[in-house]
């Protein structure tokens, strides 16, 4: 059960172009070599590391799923769901889904503060920058290409 749930929700984040996904058998590989969270990360070239749990209860389960900023080891995000056993297939999608757009509306925010500490060095830079902050605040595909162009350069 929590193997297709994780199939799922890799599936879900790789919708996503702003997130790099890597596979699920590249980090259980990682994970038995008992590095710690910043170790794994450091291995699979990472910024980020979600984690989690599947609890099985009388006739629940509940899921815990966290976000670990690997540079600064902070959990930036959590959630619990607690579905009915009988009902876990039927909101699986769902819960996929809520974890997907939260996990990327944190990394999205992440990156933007990121951005705002560091130092322009030009007026065309500073100018690139606003134009692709607008182009993310559009959010569409074309608009977060444009900023990701726009941040590869400057």
């Amino acid at each position: 059960m929590a193997n297709g749930f994780l199939q799922d929700l890799i599936a879900e984040l790789a919708r996503f172009p702003s997130v790099g996904v890597i596979a699920a058998h590249s980090a259980f590989a990682v994970e038995s070599t008992g590095l710690d969270d910043t170790g794994i990360g450091r291995r699979l070239g990472v910024d980020y590391l979600l984690k989690g749990n599947v609890r099985r209860a009388a006739k629940a389960i509940r899921l815990s799923v966290q976000l670990v900023q690997l540079s600064t080891g902070q959990h930036t995000w959590g959630e619990r769901f607690d579905v009915p056993e009988k009902d876990l297939f039927a909101v699986q999608d769902e819960i996929a889904a809520k974890v997907a757009n939260a996990l990327t509306l944190q990394i999205d925010q992440s990156v933007l503060r990121a951005t705002r500490r560091r130092q322009m060095t030009s007026l065309a830079a500073y100018e690139c920058w606003l134009r692709g902050m607008e182009c993310l605040q559009r959010g569409s595909s074309a608009s977060e290409k444009k900023l990701a162009h726009f941040l590869s350069r400057h």
